[in-house]
């Protein structure tokens, strides 16, 4: 008879048996006679017990959060909150001054959560004002102006990327003698 190696799993493997929210992908690949230990073992004995009796509350709320589709998109968000929260106290200056487009990377994020929240209460829960959130939009949407116009209430300027395009050309020496009209239009 062969012999196979013992098996060491992860601390999170053997608190997923116990809380009962293992996959059943993952629980057909333990042993069985590893599972019938685990089931029969007195836990009553074992260093720590008297604590997870204290703080039980906390893996009865894990086990519904890991039951649900829901609760665990929404514990998701909640944890986004706080990252936001964060980054948003960090990076208050690059935000407002247009850097390393962090105006941008907090949109995102708060976009991604109110599809789980909704806008409203993902702005409640960031302490932010619809004002705070459409001076954020407005950053972003005004980031590629020169000037820092909005396109909507100054529809005639140059993209960056047009003036930068137009800038190549008047050094190009073939268009060195070319009125500006001339090179805009080429």
């Amino acid at each position: 008879m062969k012999i196979r190696p013992k098996q060491s799993y992860h601390p999170f493997v053997a608190v997923a048996f116990y809380l009962h929210i293992l996959p059943e992908k993952l629980l057909s690949k333990i042993p069985r006679s590893t599972r019938y230990e685990w089931e029969n073992k007195s836990v009553t004995g074992l260093f720590g017990y008297d604590w997870y009796c204290e703080n039980q509350h906390f893996f009865d709320t894990l086990q519904e959060v890991a039951a649900s589709k829901r609760l665990l998109q929404v514990n998701r968000a909640l944890l986004r909150i706080i990252a936001i929260q964060r980054f948003l106290q960090l990076y208050k200056s690059q935000i407002r001054h247009k850097i390393f487009n962090a105006a941008g990377t907090a949109l995102h994020n708060i976009n991604k959560i109110s599809q789980v929240l909704g806008l409203s209460l993902t702005l409640k829960l960031l302490r932010l004002t619809h004002q705070q959130y459409w001076q954020l939009k407005q950053k972003i949407r005004c980031s590629k102006s020169l000037y820092s116009l909005c396109f909507p209430k100054h529809p005639t300027q140059l993209l960056r990327r047009e003036a930068d395009s137009i800038k190549k050309y008047c050094e190009d020496t073939r268009y060195l003698n070319w009125p500006l009209a001339s090179i805009y239009h080429q």
